[in-house]
């Protein structure tokens, strides 16, 4: 079997390929995995994320409930837009503060996007009954889209390596 080597000067490491599986598709595959598995994130104490995931739930539900926001005039879909971008933040605070969760990544995945979009649903459902905001099947439609985003974090979680930050730093 003859193997083509390529230097990644990047990793100054060395990817094999068999010479059937030349082609660029697969080294670029190659070189692509091999970039991305050094992007380290570092992994706060689970008291801070979970604290970012309660300061994104409590905007938020400051915001659907109890502020009333004016329409600006450039884009009828304008609060549909605050919604994509809420619900996604949401989603992947609750996806990083859930990194170390115990169990399957599948059915961290699914509870995750289960209890955001429940809680998506749940604010609309407290709409309705509020004089100076409405119930709308479009906006539950804009926190799912929203919510769906954290799928592309899920595929590329995987190649992310977490460090852990420590509390008090050494010198």
């Amino acid at each position: 079997m003859v193997f083509s080597v390529y230097k990644l000067p990047f990793r100054k490491r060395r990817v094999e390929c068999t010479q059937a599986s030349t082609n660029r598709r697969v080294f670029l595959h190659a070189v692509v995995v091999q970039s991305v598995r050094q992007i380290s994130v570092p992994l706060l104490p689970r008291f801070i994320r979970w604290l970012a995931v309660l300061a994104v739930v409590v905007v938020i539900c400051y915001f659907s409930l109890l502020d009333t926001v004016s329409a600006p005039t450039a884009s009828p879909w304008w609060d549909k837009k605050l919604h994509i971008v809420a619900y996604a933040a949401l989603a992947l605070v609750t996806a990083y503060a859930t990194m170390k969760w115990r169990g399957t990544s599948l059915r961290r995945n699914v509870v995750l996007l289960v209890v955001v979009l429940g809680y998506g649903v749940v604010i609309e459902l407290l709409q309705a009954p509020l004089p100076d905001r409405y119930y709308s099947p479009t906006d539950m439609l804009a926190n799912t889209v929203g919510t769906l985003v954290v799928i592309v974090w899920f595929g590329i979680e995987r190649y992310i390596q977490y460090r852990r930050v420590s509390s008090t730093s050494q010198r």
